[in-house]
C-alpha cells in the first residue's frame, strides 16, 4: 500500500453552479447536502480508505490554497500544489506525477476530480484496486468508465470493444459530449461508456508518455526529478493549455478501460445535483424548511439559511440565491449557466 498515491484535481470553479459556485468558493469546497461535508472532503475521505492520508496531493489553484488546508486538515501542507496559473488537467498531471515520482520510483497513482460523487466506498475501492493490480501485468493507462444509465449529453463517452463483464477492455476511441440523437446511438449500441474523468497509471509509465506526447511539459517538470531549482510560475508559463484527454489519453496506444457499473455523478450542473438531491412528494428539491408550494414540481430550489418561499405555478425551474444574486432559470437550459 505504500505504493499507492493519488492525485485530486481541485482547480476547477465550477461556473455551471453559478451563483453557489463562484471564483472566491468553487463548487468542490461546497456542502450541496448540508451533511458538514464539502465535496473536496468526500473525496479526500474516500480515497484516504484505501490510501495512506501522506500520499494524496491536491492540484489546486493559489487562490484556493486556504480553502483546501482548512476543508483538508489531515493532509500535509506540502501536498497541496498549488498552482500559479490555470493551465488545464495535462499540466496538473504531470506536476503531481512528477512530485509523486520524486518521491516513489514505484509509484502507482489514481487521479480523481474533487467534485464527483460517488457513494459506494467499498466499491470504489474495490474497483481502484482492480485497476492497481493490473498495471502488476501491464504497463498502461487506465481509465475508468462507468456503464451508461441513460443517454446522457452532458458527459464524454469512451467507445470500447464488447465485453459482457465488468472487466478491463480496449478504448477503440473517446467522444465528445454528444447530441440528444448521438448518445441514444452510444446507449443502443452497449459498447460505450461514460466518461468518469479517473485514471490510473503509474508514475514511471505516465512520465514517458509525457516525454512522447507533450515534450514541452516533460522538460519542464523533469527538473522536480533533479536538484535543479524549480521556477513553477515560469514553469507553467512556458507550457501548453490543454487537457489530459487531449494531451495524451487520445495519443498514447497504451490504454485500457476498466467497465464499472458504479453509481457516480460528476455534479456537472444543477440537473445532476437535482438527481442526487431528495425530493418532496411533487418532487420538488429544497433546502428550506418554511416554503409553500402551490402548483409546482420539478423544481430545484436552493436559498440562504432563513429564508421563505411561496411559488404558484412554477415546473421545472431552478431558483437559487446566494449573495447578492438570485438565478431563476429553466432546469432544461442548465448547461447554458456557465456561460452568463
Amino acid at each position: 500500500m505504500k505504493d499507492l498515491f493519488c492525485i485530486i484535481l481541485a482547480g476547477g470553479i465550477g461556473s455551471r453552479f453559478f451563483p453557489l459556485s463562484n471564483e472566491k468558493e468553487p463548487k468542490q469546497f461546497l456542502d450541496f447536502f448540508n451533511e458538514k461535508e464539502s465535496l473536496i472532503q468526500k473525496t479526500f475521505n474516500r480515497i484516504s480508505k484505501f490510501i495512506n492520508k501522506k500520499n494524496i496531493y491536491i492540484l489546486t489553484n493559489k487562490k484556493y490554497s486556504k480553502l483546501t488546508a482548512q476543508h483538508l486538515k489531515g493532509i500535509p501542507k506540502n501536498n497541496i500544489l498549488c498552482e500559479p496559473i490555470q493551465k488545464n488537467t495535462a499540466a496538473s498531471i504531470a506536476w503531481g506525477s512528477f512530485t509523486i515520482h520524486k518521491k516513489n520510483q514505484k509509484a502507482k497513482i489514481i487521479v480523481c476530480p474533487s467534485d464527483h460523487l460517488i457513494t459506494d466506498h467499498e466499491k470504489f475501492k474495490s474497483i481502484s484496486l482492480k485497476g492497481f493490480d493490473y498495471l502488476k501485468k501491464k504497463e498502461e493507462i487506465i481509465t475508468i468508465g462507468i456503464k451508461p444509465k441513460n443517454a446522457h449529453t452532458g458527459y464524454g463517452y469512451i467507445k470500447t470493444s464488447a465485453s459482457k463483464n465488468n472487466q478491463i477492455t480496449t478504448v477503440k476511441a473517446f467522444k465528445e459530449k454528444p447530441n440528444k440523437r448521438t448518445a441514444e446511438k452510444f446507449l443502443k449500441s452497449k459498447n460505450y461508456l461514460w466518461n468518469s474523468g479517473i485514471f490510473i497509471f503509474s508514475s514511471k509509465h505516465i512520465i514517458e508518455e509525457y516525454k512522447l506526447h507533450q515534450n514541452k511539459t516533460y522538460l519542464s517538470f523533469k527538473r522536480i526529478l533533479s536538484k535543479e531549482k524549480l521556477d513553477i510560475k515560469k514553469c507553467f508559463s512556458n507550457i501548453e493549455n490543454i487537457s489530459f484527454d487531449y494531451a495524451i489519453l487520445e495519443k498514447t496506444n497504451k490504454i485500457s478501460v476498466l467497465r464499472t457499473n458504479i453509481a457516480w455523478n460528476d455534479l456537472g450542473s444543477y440537473s445532476s445535483l437535482f438527481k442526487e438531491m431528495k425530493k418532496s412528494k411533487f418532487n420538488n428539491a429544497l433546502n428550506l424548511k418554511e416554503k409553500k408550494l402551490i402548483n409546482s414540481k420539478n423544481n430545484l430550489i436552493i436559498l440562504p439559511e432563513g429564508k421563505k418561499i411561496i411559488l404558484k405555478g412554477i415546473n421545472d425551474y431552478i431558483i437559487v440565491e446566494k449573495d447578492s444574486i438570485l438565478l431563476i432559470y429553466p432546469k432544461s437550459k442548465d448547461q447554458e449557466i456557465g456561460k452568463l
